[in-house]
């Protein structure tokens, strides 16, 4: 039995060690794998030029292809032959080498009704070298190397790099797969034709992209992060900060992305967010969300929403804000229908606008239809306001466009209240531009106005009213030149209703205007202005004229710089050389940094001419004044205010500093009784002026004319307070002068004028005067008591009587050399006769208006005189000292009736008298 068994052992021993012999030399031997390769390979269409290895440790085929769709040089896979039996086969290596694929050549799969089986199975490394992929015409190769590859009905790679070359861009993928989810970094970067024809219109794109990628069997995660983009277009529009994110639903085979960004334009920056969704076969949808954090003040909106929606052959889609809403739609990309509406779009953004205007808020209501090729708008608007509405049409193409529009102001708006609005209105406007030629009407029934555009060069002319202007310009130099001659500015504005019969004050003038407008950078205007005349009225006798203002200023903004000026002001010259800088707010109130007068004298401060209120300064510490009434130096520091309510007060020090003062009063005139005026009296104009100026002098001033020549120092106060008129506080003094009348000279000793605020102003006087005869007889004449009511008092060295010194003084000797005194008819004519030389010479001489003059003698033969001065048509007063004092009120009823009141020292009385001419 046991000899049995040893058999049988032994026996089973050879038997099994033969079979295992010879698989293992099967295994070994090439032919195995040959007649393997042919039996599976070649039976199937896989054709190869040669094999080597065994069955024990792997394989390599050469020359591998299949039909025309795959060949490779190279294929090689090594493995332990006991490891192919594990419960997961396990392959040591996988390497293939010039791989072509092209898949538009394999045959089309079969729909089968089973899945396809894989088995589980691990491969330590797998390298693939060179390996093309031809898909529509197209190659893609990559290599590609991966490490410990796992699957057990899910796919686990530890390690994935990719190397792969593309038509469109090339990308270096490192990755690994956990759980049949792909996890890669891609550094992404497109072929040069690929960004130019794609991202020209972008500036910044890197040329390496980094992309993060997690692939799972139902869709594709791509995200990417952008620094700073900017288009080429406008280098100004910018993208910065932009994180996105794309996602493929391979199943569904559609997109979905979102994104956000920074925006910036200028002055506009906002944080954008957008989502939205696409597919393969053209349809989308996309919503936006924009926060604006920055924008113009002039914007009505910190924020708006997109949405669009549409597919390959129709779109529709909107823009919406709190107060504005813009509708797109299509049906065939080629013509779009735009609404644009607002039912209350607000203005109080806008600071530029009156405080008024920006009150107000707007209907929109805009339909258009846009073609893109060729292109061709084609829509009508209408727009309404507090003020106004606006209602137009709108033509465009590519090469002509037409735009037709009426404003009709709402008349009876308080904002037009103070404007001749029904002279402009409506106000029709047409535009129209082909090929670079463009007409621009604007017209209303004052207002014409045509400009014509040839390339830049820029013509056109105006009517406002029946005056006339005409525009010259070159656009490419941003420079606009525009003519105005006004034959008369009080004519103009009467035209538009803007002159006020109740004025004051009537103002006309003559002005001929040309300005350059330049919009380079801001909107300046540089002007010249001549005026031949202006003059002012002030009533029937009175008016005041000026000639020849020339002007040459310019404006930028709200700011004025008055490079200098000139005027004639009743033939007095006032000028500047030195640059004047004025500004004016949105209240039209002029701020006055520097105005300068003569170059020496300043005035500063603010005015606003439309309700009178302002404060101003006018200073010099040396104000020279050369003209025909005097050469003087001032030194002067006035302040003038308006509160706006009709008071006004102006209070400083004028000094004198040296000059000579040559001013002539102008000659009186009278009226002839046959001469009838009739004037309509006007109510004054209600101000409350309160004036404190100091006038006063360092040294003697001269005041110098053909007859006199004094030296004189005033310290006086110009004073008024409401409701009196203006009066003078204070003293001239006369230091020394001489007078000359007739050919006979006059000497001042010291002499004052006393100011005490009489109203009317009528000084106290204190002259000291002194004619020498040729014999050397000094008369002394003294004139006092007040202007209106002076009494003269007559002295000589040696003693004469009154007669013989008024007749020194006429004739150069004495009454009784002239006159022949035994006849008292003869007396009377020589007393008047000196009355009537000695009125003259004190008219010409010391400036007192006295038109009667007489001498008295009474029966004793003592000597008096008569003194009278006109006030009027009517009234006369007369002051008489013969035996007594006395004063005579004359007023003329009629040409035949006169009264006179007589006032002196012992009574009073009045006399009726009536006066007839005889023929």
């Amino acid at each position: 039995m046991i000899v049995r068994m040893y058999l049988f052992t032994y026996y089973l021993t050879i038997f099994i060690t033969l079979i295992v012999l010879s698989v293992a030399t099967i295994a070994v031997h090439p032919d195995s794998v040959k007649y393997l390769t042919d039996k599976f390979l070649k039976e199937n269409g896989i054709l190869y030029s040669k094999v080597e290895g065994s069955l024990l440790t792997g394989a390599t085929l050469y020359d591998v292809s299949y039909l025309d769709a795959f060949s490779a040089k190279r294929v090689e896979i090594d493995y332990s032959f006991v490891m192919l039996f594990n419960s997961t086969p396990v392959i040591k290596k996988i390497k293939a080498d010039g791989v072509l694929l092209n898949i538009d050549k394999l045959p089309k799969r079969q729909e089968s009704d089973y899945e396809f089986f894989v088995f589980a199975f691990s491969v330590s490394k797998l390298q693939l070298t060179n390996i093309s992929i031809i898909l529509d015409d197209e190659r893609f190769v990559f290599n590609l190397n991966a490490s410990k590859i796992d699957y057990d009905k899910r796919l686990n790679v530890k390690k994935l790099f990719v190397e792969l070359f593309t038509p469109y861009a090339d990308a270096i993928i490192d990755a690994k797969i956990d759980s049949n989810i792909l996890y890669a970094k891609t550094l992404l970067t497109p072929e040069e034709s690929v960004a130019k024809k794609y991202f020209e219109f972008l500036q910044g794109v890197p040329k390496i992209i980094s992309v993060d990628v997690e692939a799972t069997l139902q869709k594709v995660f791509m995200s990417t992060h952008l620094n700073h983009l900017s288009f080429t277009a406008d280098q100004n529009v910018n993208l910065s900060n932009a994180d996105i994110n794309l996602t493929y639903f391979i199943n569904e085979n559609y997109f979905s992305f979102e994104s956000s960004y920074f925006f910036s334009h200028e002055k506009l920056e906002a944080e954008v967010k957008q989502k939205g969704l696409f597919n393969s076969l053209g349809a989308y949808s996309s919503d936006l969300s924009a926060d604006l954090t920055k924008y113009p003040s002039q914007l009505p909106f910190d924020n708006f929403s997109a949405e669009l929606a549409g597919d390959a052959d129709s779109l529709i889609g909107s823009i919406k804000t709190e107060q504005l809403k813009l509708d797109i739609k299509s049906n065939d990309y080629k013509e779009f229908l735009v609404h644009v509406n607002s039912e209350a779009l607000a203005l109080s953004s806008i600071s530029q606008l009156p405080e008024m205007l920006q009150k107000n808020t707007l209907s929109i209501n805009a339909d258009a239809v846009v073609a893109i090729s060729p292109f061709s708008l084609v829509g009508e608007f209408s727009t309404k306001g507090l003020f106004c509405s606006l209602d137009g049409s709108v033509e465009l193409d590519n090469s002509t466009q037409l735009v037709v529009a009426q404003m009709n102001p709402k008349l009876e708006s308080e904002i037009f209240k103070k404007y001749p609005m029904d002279k402009f209105s409506p106000l029709k406007f047409v535009y129209y531009n082909e090929d670079e030629k463009t007409v621009l009407n604007l017209g209303a029934k004052m207002l014409d106005v045509t400009l014509f555009k040839r390339g830049s060069a820029l013509n056109g002319f105006g009517n406002l009213g029946s005056e006339s202007f005409k525009v010259k310009g070159d656009i490419s130099d941003k420079n606009i030149t525009l003519n105005a001659n006004i034959q008369s500015l009080n004519a103009m504005l009467s035209e538009f209703d803007l002159i006020n019969s109740d004025d004051d004050v009537l103002l006309d003038a003559q002005a001929k205007i040309e300005a350059i407008v330049s919009f380079s950078k801001n909107v300046q205007i540089k002007g010249r202005l001549h005026m031949p005349w202006l003059s002012a009225k002030v009533d029937t006798k009175t008016t005041y004229r000026a000639e020849n203002l020339y002007l040459e200023a310019t404006m930028i903004d709200s700011e004025i710089t008055i490079d200098k000026y000139s005027l004639d002001f009743m033939n007095h010259m006032i000028y500047s050389q030195k640059k004047s800088k004025i500004s004016f707010d949105e209240n039209k109130t002029l701020e006055l940094k520097e105005f300068w007068i003569y170059d020496n004298l300043l005035v500063t401060g603010f005015f606003n001419p439309m309700n009178i209120k302002g404060d101003l300064r006018i200073k010099s510490d040396m104000f020279k004044y050369e003209g025909k009434e005097a050469n003087v130096s001032i030194r002067a520091d006035v302040k003038a205010s308006f509160d706006g309510n009709g008071t006004q007060r102006i209070e400083g020090n004028v000094t004198l500093l040296e000059g000579v003062i040559t001013y002539e009063p102008p000659a009186e005139y009278t009226i002839s009784d046959d001469i009838i005026i009739i004037q309509d009296i006007k109510p004054r104009t209600k101000y409350k002026h309160f004036v404190n100026i100091h006038l006063n002098s360092i040294k003697p001033i001269s005041y110098k004319t053909k007859s006199v020549d004094l030296l004189f120092v005033p310290d006086i106060v110009i004073w008024q307070e409401p409701p009196s008129s203006l009066g003078l506080l204070g003293l001239v003094t006369i230091e020394e002068g001489k007078v000359t009348s007739s050919d006979k000279l006059f000497t001042f000793d010291k002499s004052e004028l006393y100011f005490n605020g009489a109203k009317p102003i009528n000084p106290y006087l204190n002259l000291n005067m002194h004619y020498q005869t040729l014999d050397y007889i000094d008369i002394e004449i003294f004139i006092t008591n007040t202007l209106a009511s002076p009494v003269v008092i007559f002295k000589s060295t040696p003693y004469l009587s009154q007669n013989d010194i008024m007749s020194y003084i006429l004739f150069g000797e004495s009454a009784s050399s002239t006159f022949d005194s035994s006849s008292g008819s003869k007396t009377s004519v020589s007393s008047i006769l000196l009355a009537t030389g000695v009125k003259q010479i004190f008219n010409d001489t010391s400036g007192l208006n006295i038109d009667t003059l007489n001498v008295l003698t009474n029966e004793e033969g003592t000597f008096g005189y008569e003194i009278g001065a006109r006030f009027n048509e009517k009234i006369r007063a007369i002051y008489k000292n013969d035996t007594i004092s006395s004063i005579i009120l004359q007023y003329t009823l009629s040409r035949s009736i006169r009264f006179d009141i007589d006032v002196n020292e012992v009574g009073q009385g009045v006399r009726i008298l009536y006066i007839k001419d005889f023929k």
